[in-house]
């Protein structure tokens, strides 16, 4: 935190502080490097560095915000309220007159149901449960009467609209917390169906009406949601395919990340349904994800999964590897995903910046196509 504290401080003091100078050594002024080079790499050459150092500072602001926030919230006591944001239902006002205080009670409802979903069931989890599902009804509400009063096609009915998504995804989580297997997702059909199109919407509003610095919870985590989740064939193609048309990094991994664990989990699920001779994918067939390892050097990403046929059994991990082209450069854009974030389709909080990248597909994946014939064979994959 003070290291934060003592980057603001430089760049508010001395803007011809040379930026590298302020970086040197400390891994933590990673944002704010990544803030820069996003804006030195915008296409308005009429950008000042001291423009782009403001728009860092803002940034580095919000960060800084964000970590006085969940300082006090990394190691809750058993005594802690439910909410880490120490919300209560009553804090919820009516309707929200703008983006950033929805994202907050979204953000602090995220939060409290990924805690849940990483906790052992027991009595008190499950009260838990009845509390967040109160939460987020309260959330839900304020957020429709807000859209009803928000000016048409403008930022905060997009901003809105986006954490209905949202809202959606963590419905999903509420709903499946305790569940033993991956099966239950079959009632969700119209929900995934859902979420789908309003992300189409929202990546169909980002593209003609641009922003460079805006809080959000992203579109990578909805789509990932959808992509190993739904076990509707067109529905999981569609959620893949617009992952890899995004291109787009939000905090620690990205749209193509995303996609390729994604995908390598709809073709395990495939290829022992196909095995079997199973059209459809049934419950011995699927897969629950554990954790992955990213490594950069050998260009590949390890998937460890664990199948339920054995799940309760035997709940042995294996694992698989997928080829990665990662592009980046690995002292400043390291990529990482906790197990526990995985559980949660990758939600890691509120970002300010989106940075696009080029796609990391491994060439010998070859293009994704929406309209794949045989999900079963489509990817090469070596098996641990």
């Amino acid at each position: 935190m003070a290291q934060y504290n003592r980057a603001i401080a430089a760049l508010a003091a001395d803007s011809s502080l040379s930026i590298e100078a302020i970086l040197r050594g400390q891994s933590p002024h990673i944002h704010v490097k990544a803030g820069l080079d996003l804006g030195r790499s915008q296409p308005q050459s009429a950008w000042k560095e001291q423009s782009i150092k403001g728009t860092a500072l803002r940034a580095f602001v919000w960060f800084a915000h964000l970590l006085s926030a969940y300082y006090d919230v990394m190691n809750p006591p058993e005594n802690a309220p439910l909410l880490v944001y120490a919300f209560r239902t009553s804090d919820v006002p009516r309707s929200f007159s703008n983006a950033p205080s929805a994202i907050e009670c979204v953000e602090a409802l995220l939060r409290s149901v990924m805690h849940l979903r990483n906790d052992e069931i027991d009595l008190m989890s499950r009260t838990k449960h009845n509390q967040l599902v109160d939460y987020h009804s309260k959330v839900s509400a304020a957020i429709d009467a807000s859209v009803a009063l928000a000016p048409k096609q403008s930022d905060l009915i997009h901003d809105l609209e986006m954490l209905r998504i949202h809202l959606r995804v963590i419905s999903l989580m509420l709903a499946t917390y305790a569940a033993d297997s991956e099966s239950v997702w079959n009632h969700y059909t119209a929900d995934f169906e859902m979420i789908l199109t309003g992300v189409e919407n929202a990546m169909a509003y980002q593209e003609l009406n641009p922003r460079s610095f805006y809080p959000s919870l992203g579109l990578v985590s909805p789509l990932f949601c959808v992509a190993t989740k739904s076990r509707d064939p067109k529905l999981q193609q569609r959620a893949l395919y617009l992952l890899h048309k995004l291109k787009r990094k939000e905090r620690t991994w990205n749209s193509c990340i995303a996609h390729q664990i994604a995908r390598a989990v709809f073709n395990l699920e495939h290829g022992f349904a196909f095995k079997q001779g199973n059209q459809e994918i049934p419950e011995d067939c699927r897969v629950r994800l554990d954790s992955v390892v990213f490594e950069h050097q050998h260009q590949r990403i390890v998937v460890f999964y664990r199948r339920m046929a054995t799940y309760k059994t035997h709940p042995e991990v294996e694992s698989v590897t997928v080829p990665w082209d990662p592009l980046i450069d690995v002292h400043f854009d390291f990529v990482h995903m906790s197990r526990k974030a995985l559980a949660c389709f990758g939600y890691t909080g509120v970002h300010l910046i989106v940075p696009p990248i080029p796609c990391q597909c491994h060439p010998s994946l070859g293009q994704f196509s929406p309209a794949a014939s045989d999900p079963s064979s489509e990817m090469s994959l070596e098996l641990r």
